[in-house]
C-alpha cells in the first residue's frame, strides 16, 4: 500500500513550513502515524469535512480506562491502514482528565509495528 502525502504538523497542531516557506509535507509511515495521533485528539464532530473522524470526547472525559481504550481501538480500527491494534497503554489519573496514551499498531503493507503516544486531555 502507497500511503499519501500530507501536510506535517507540530506538537500544537500548527502546520509546518519547509525552508522555502511553503507548506511541509510528509508521507509514508511518518505521515501514517501523524494522522493517527491526530485521529486521537480530535473531537469527533469538529471536522465538518469528515464527521467521523476523531474519538467521542464527551462519552470518554473521565471515564475508566476501559472505556478510554475502548474508544481508541474503535477510532483506530476505522483507518484502513491499520491492520491490528497490538496495544493500547494508559498512564495518568482521571480525576485530572490527563492520561498519556501509547499505542503500537501494525499497519498493512508495513513488517514492523508503528509505536506513538499522544497526551489526551
Amino acid at each position: 500500500m502507497v500511503f499519501k502525502r500530507t501536510l506535517q504538523t507540530n506538537a500544537d497542531g500548527d502546520i509546518n513550513l519547509d525552508d522555502a516557506k511553503r507548506y511541509a509535507m510528509i508521507d509514508g509511515i511518518e505521515g501514517v502515524t501523524q494522522e493517527l495521533k491526530d485521529t486521537l485528539t480530535t473531537v469527533r464532530g469538529e471536522d465538518p469535512f469528515a464527521p467521523d473522524h476523531g474519538l467521542r470526547v464527551f462519552e470518554i472525559v473521565g471515564a475508566p480506562n476501559e472505556v478510554l481504550d475502548r474508544e481508541i481501538r474503535f477510532a483506530l480500527d476505522r483507518d484502513d491502514r491499520v491492520e491490528s491494534i497490538e496495544s493500547v497503554e494508559i498512564t495518568g489519573d482521571r480525576t485530572n482528565r490527563t492520561r498519556q496514551v501509547d499505542v503500537a499498531v501494525a499497519l498493512v503493507s508495513v513488517p514492523d509495528t508503528v509505536e506513538f503516544g499522544v497526551e489526551m486531555q
